[in-house]
Formats: structure tokens, sequence, C-alpha cells
């Protein structure tokens, strides 16, 4: 079986849950070897941590909160076929800059599979501006 690739976009002060959850189901899910069992030497996911720039992204809402490494910008992702936006109080700030919407936008157009979480929702509406998503 092909194995999925999955982006999963970063922002400072995403929501940890919105991303973990998602990234644990996705990390525990395998192929199965020729006698029909599991065989972890084959795993269904790869994943690539994206943000606006390549670095450290701030997790929660503290400033001394964890932080991730994002080893892609929107510029250097490989093409994907899932993008999973997260939730998060970063979502209020990030929904309005251009920028960010404008490369999530780009992103989101060209995956065939789009999930979001919570207010990541507010970013999938506002890259939509106001329109439903398959709706002209």
């Amino acid at each position: 079986m092909k194995k999925l690739s999955a982006a999963i976009v970063f922002y400072d002060h995403f929501a940890p849950l919105d991303v973990y959850g998602p990234m644990q189901a996705m990390n525990v899910c395998f192929g199965l070897d020729k006698n029909g069992k599991i065989d972890p030497k084959q795993p269904l996911f790869q994943q690539f941590a994206v943000a606006e720039k390549v670095g450290s992204v701030k997790t929660g809402l503290g400033n001394d909160n964890p932080s991730v490494f994002c080893s892609y910008d929107f510029d250097t992702l490989p093409p994907v076929d899932i993008v999973l936006i997260p939730g998060g109080m970063g979502s209020r700030s990030f929904k309005e800059t251009d920028v960010f919407i404008s490369k999530l936008k780009a992103l989101v157009q060209k995956t065939p599979i789009v999930l979001s979480v919570c207010t990541g929702a507010a970013l999938l509406a506002r890259r939509t501006q106001g329109r439903m998503p398959g709706v002209n």
C-alpha cells in the first residue's frame, strides 16, 4: 500500500492536542505483512511539519511552553496527500495575516484531503473568504 504524506501546519500558539491527537493516530497505522499481521516496518503515513518559516514554533499560550521545529515552509514542502490545520489561540491572529492565509490557500487548493480541528476551521474558512469550501 502507498504511504500517504501528511503536512501538519504549525503556527505560534497552536493547540498541541489538535496536532498530537491526529499525529498519534497516524503514527499507529501500519500495513500488513504477507500473513495479514500488522507490520511496524510499513507505516502508512509520512508526516511533515510545515510553518510560514522554517524554524521553531511556540505551543500553547505561554512564552515558556515547548517549541516545535518545522523543517519545511510552504515553499519547500513537497506535494502531500493530506493537510492538517490545528486550532489554538494563535489562529485568531493568523486568520488576519494575508501572507500566511495566501500560502495556506495555495497548499489547500493542491491537496486532495484537508482536515481542520477546532479553530483551525476558522483559518480554512478565511482562505475561502467567507464561502464554503467546494461551493462556487
